[in-house]
């Protein structure tokens, strides 16, 4: 008798739990019949792209690094995917070495060249890199090359916690730079060089190895 009171309890339990469920689902608003994209107005590309008008082309070309056993998801997709489609620069995504970028927390990607590559067709280097967080701040490949896109010119960006990686080329020595919240200690404790800013709402931001295009850092919320 016992069992059974159980069993019928959990049912009940289970038929309520659907049913509110139920309930919630039919309460949410309906889909939009359009889900193509908006447009982005032309005067807003065409402000962009001023601003970011680089010395060595007539279109900017973005590299977006990525170590191949382990990069942030978000922050290697990202910049990918909305500079691709906003159509206002050149976009590649880079590998440290041949073959897939396993992305975590999930994910493997087949990147456009390896770093060698694209050095090989770009001597003068990239005009903006985009660096994401990754598995370790120092690997050397990536110091290596970061730095000698630097020495070409190019505006490294470093990206939510992609600033540590950044702060280890010492790039950022000297500079003003903030990280995602959750990596500030480790990255004032590291990088003493670095000149620390509080951000209000302690979120990821960018940060520039030198003046931006912009006048101010771009947030990522």
């Amino acid at each position: 008798m016992t069992l059974r009171r159980i069993l019928i309890a959990f049912l009940g339990i289970l038929i309520l739990g659907l049913g509110g469920f139920a309930v919630w689902v039919a309460t949410l608003p309906p889909a939009p019949a359009n889900m193509t994209a908006t447009p982005i107005p032309h005067a807003e590309s065409a402000a962009l792209l001023a601003e970011l008008k680089p010395k060595k082309r007539s279109r900017p070309l973005v590299a977006v690094i990525g170590l191949n056993n382990a990069t942030e998801t978000t922050d290697y997709l990202m910049p990918y995917g909305i500079l691709k489609r906003a159509d206002i620069a050149e976009v590649v995504a880079l590998s440290t070495e041949s073959g897939p970028v396993s992305l975590y927390p999930a994910l493997k990607v087949e990147p456009d060249a390896t770093i060698q590559q694209f050095d090989a067709k770009n001597p003068q280097g990239a005009d903006y890199v985009i660096v994401p967080a990754m598995s370790r701040d120092d690997d050397p490949a990536v110091m290596r090359w970061l730095k000698q896109q630097a020495e070409n010119g190019a505006v490294i960006i470093g990206v939510c916690a992609g600033a540590k990686v950044v702060a280890a080329a010492g790039l950022l020595d000297g500079k003003r730079a903030t990280t995602h919240w959750y990596f500030v200690d480790e990255l004032r404790r590291d990088h003493p060089e670095v000149v620390y800013i509080k951000t209000a709402a302690s979120s990821p931001i960018a940060a520039w190895s030198r003046p931006p295009a912009f006048p101010r850092p771009c947030r990522w919320r």
